[in-house]
């Protein structure tokens, strides 16, 4: 039953397939089968990995706890499919308060619920982003490494990034806040160039605060090889 647990959480739908593709081979009772299959049904009509994503982008934007919100978000779901399968009486609550969470899915944004993937969706926002900031449209590239940082909190670049295309839009005061927080995750990084990357990070943020000298050039950065290119 564990074992179903966690497939529940990453993909109901792929639950549902495997537990009628063995109900005639023992490996679980009837009733097992029935209770399991009960819960995947509601989960797939409730789109709970979409659930479980916008839970995700809800949590604190910290560079560095990744683990901790996914870890979170992981826990919330094992205590749903827990009492779905196990507490007939608690079920009536726990569907209403799920279909209250599925409310907030503008649309369905992945299939399966797993860190690596949505590592990879975070990725697409940030290079969407990029793109939009070589094209100067700052308001579209700031919405997209938004989108970004809330599905993965453990990039540097996602967040230095952001506080350039802040800085573009002159919202100085949000700038200067994803600059420290772009800051404080250098800190905590081990990672090739820092004294450089901190030095460059810190003229920005010099200048967003205020105003005096040449003026940065803000231009995107993609990752550490624009360090090592010019090594």
């Amino acid at each position: 039953m564990v074992l179903f647990s966690e497939n529940l959480i990453k993909s109901p739908k792929f639950t549902e397939f495997f537990l009628k593709a063995i109900q005639n081979k023992d490996l679980l009772t009837e009733n097992e089968i029935k209770i399991i299959l009960k819960t995947a049904e509601l989960l797939i009509e409730l789109n709970f990995p979409n659930i479980l994503l916008n839970s995700l982008k809800k949590g604190p934007l910290k560079p560095g706890t990744q683990k901790i919100v996914f870890s979170s978000i992981e826990s919330f779901a094992k205590s749903i499919i827990t009492k779905l399968n196990q507490f007939e009486e608690e079920r009536d609550k726990i569907i209403e308060k799920l279909k209250d969470l599925s409310k907030d899915i503008k649309e369905a944004e992945i299939t399966f619920f797993s860190f690596k993937i949505i590592e990879q969706k975070s990725l697409d926002y940030y290079y969407k982003g990029i793109k939009n900031f070589y094209l100067k449209n700052y308001k579209t590239a700031h919405n997209k490494f938004l989108e970004a940082i809330r599905l993965y909190r453990d990039d540097l670049f996602y967040y230095w990034n952001l506080a350039k295309v802040l800085a573009k839009l002159e919202l100085d005061d949000q700038a200067i806040n994803f600059y420290k927080l772009t800051l404080r995750f250098l800190r905590l990084k081990k990672i090739q160039f820092k004294d450089e990357i901190k030095r460059d990070i810190k003229k920005e943020l010099h200048w967003v605060r205020n105003k005096q000298g040449a003026t940065p050039k803000f231009e995107p950065i993609i990752s550490i090889e624009n360090y090592s290119k010019n090594t």
